[in-house]
């Protein structure tokens, strides 16, 4: 069958009318509000799962590149963050080492007002053997500050040694831990006299007291003790009795004694320039620390009640004196 001519134009023309009409139909439906907002609903929902799993690949990609342009600054902010707190470090450390100077310099100087002497404070700038010593400091004092061999050094703790070599601007102390050393010394109240030698350990001294039958005991302390034409003066603090070996009256009695000095960690030390005018005694030895007395208020009242359970006062339990440690 023959087609008509014009019949395509016929049909678009009608196609065109039909959207115009339909278009024309949903304006005047849209302006009641009635089937749009229908539409939309149902469109929200069919496509709200389509739109969350869209959001949920896309989000990660956007933050990836937002965090890679923040990525430079970022890593400023972590290199300032770790600049200033390596300062900070540096600061408190350099505070806390201030103030350990400054505490060991106060007990130097009161060693030294007890004692009435004149010291000269140096700061200990090597350590090791030297000249025939196997334990030794060298120090930034020297003869231009009236250092002379033989003087004795101590430092905040007690005696450390005694001068072997002096220049101009620096010396050589010999601790009292080396092997050549020898001090005469004091036990702390009985007053038995001695003498303390180096065994070449900087923890260590030994002790061997004059009379053998003489009393002695763990935790005795120990004060240097002049002797004649003798190079340490008398009442530095020296160290304590940690153990005892051999039996009293041989000859083979003697005691390890800790010194007070730690004798690896030394920073500020003094020469002594003067010896003492009087004999100090005891009195530069450090104070004897209060012994610990343990708290047995909670070990009683839970040794009292079933399961730790503090019983309730009675009304008259007001009435009853007290002291710091419970019902009296």
């Amino acid at each position: 069958m023959a087609r008509r001519p014009g019949g395509f134009l016929e049909g678009a023309q009608a196609t065109l009318i039909g959207l115009c009409a339909a278009s024309l139909l949903l304006a005047v439906v849209d302006s009641r509000g009635v089937l749009t907002s229908s539409l939309r609903t149902i469109t929200g929902t069919l496509m709200a799962p389509v739109q969350r799993s869209v959001d949920g690949i896309t989000r990660p990609v956007g933050s990836f590149f937002a965090d890679w342009s923040q990525l430079g600054s970022r890593k400023a902010q972590i290199r300032q963050l770790q600049q200033e707190n390596d300062l900070l470090r540096a600061r408190l450390q350099l505070t806390e080492n201030d103030a350990r100077r400054v505490a060991e310099l106060d007990a130097m100087l009161r060693i030294a007002g007890i004692a009435q002497v004149r010291v000269m404070p140096a700061q200990v700038v090597a350590i090791g053997a030297a000249q025939g010593f196997a334990d030794t400091v060298l120090i930034d004092a020297g003869s231009r500050d009236g250092v002379r061999v033989d003087m004795n050094v101590i430092s905040g703790d007690g005696l450390v040694g005694r001068v072997v070599h002096v220049w101009p601007t620096q010396a050589t102390v010999a601790l009292i831990t080396d092997p050549s050393s020898t001090v005469g010394a004091r036990v702390e109240g009985s007053g038995q006299i001695g003498f303390v030698s180096g065994l070449g350990r900087i923890d260590t001294l030994q002790l061997q007291l004059l009379d053998p039958y003489a009393p002695l005991k763990v935790g005795d302390r120990l004060v240097s003790f002049g002797v004649a034409h003798g190079i340490f003066a008398t009442g530095f603090p020296v160290g304590t009795v940690t153990a005892i070996r051999g039996k009293a009256g041989t000859s083979t009695r003697v005691a390890d004694v800790a010194p007070f000095v730690p004798m690896g960690a030394l920073d500020l030390v003094s020469v002594v320039l003067t010896k003492p005018r009087v004999d100090p005694r005891d009195s530069l030895l450090p104070p004897v620390p209060a012994p610990v007395i343990p708290d047995t208020t909670t070990a009683t009242t839970d040794a009292a009640s079933p399961q730790g359970i503090t019983p309730i006062p009675s009304a008259n339990a007001s009435a009853a004196p007290t002291t710091a440690g419970g019902a009296g």
